[in-house]
């Protein structure tokens, strides 16, 4: 995969992506992706336990299914804890169409760009 290092992009036009604003997005990102899981895991949990015996494949599964509900929990804490203190180092601007080249679902990054709402930046969130 190409990252915005390895290929030579005019960024002139691009829009910059405040440090922060990736944090916060990213965050919500995690956020949803935790609240998803934790949905999973328990709608799954009601399932297998009304089984007579579970096997230890499925026993094992929804241990990593509990493992990644966890990470993802404290992925979105740490983000949301260090998000507002970040910023980037003068020349080591982050624009969006380096961002572009590296996602496959390219309009999950319209979040990161604020929107003009009567005046007032709106952040989209991913999903």
């Amino acid at each position: 995969m190409n990252g915005p290092d390895t290929k030579k992009t005019s960024h002139a036009s691009a829009p910059e992506v405040p440090a922060d604003v990736l944090m916060s997005v990213l965050g919500e990102q995690v956020s949803t992706l935790h609240g998803l899981a934790h949905e999973l895991e328990r709608s799954l949990s009601e399932t297998l336990s009304a089984t007579d015996r579970l096997s230890a494949e499925a026993f094992r599964t929804l241990q990593r299914l509990d493992y990644l509900r966890q990470s993802l929990k404290d992925i979105g804490a740490v983000m949301s804890h260090v998000g507002e203190k970040l910023s980037w180092t003068e020349g080591r601007e982050v624009h969006l169409d380096s961002l572009h080249e590296l996602v496959d679902m390219r309009e999950s990054l319209e979040g990161l760009v604020p929107k003009k709402d009567n005046g007032a930046a709106v952040h989209d969130i991913w999903l």
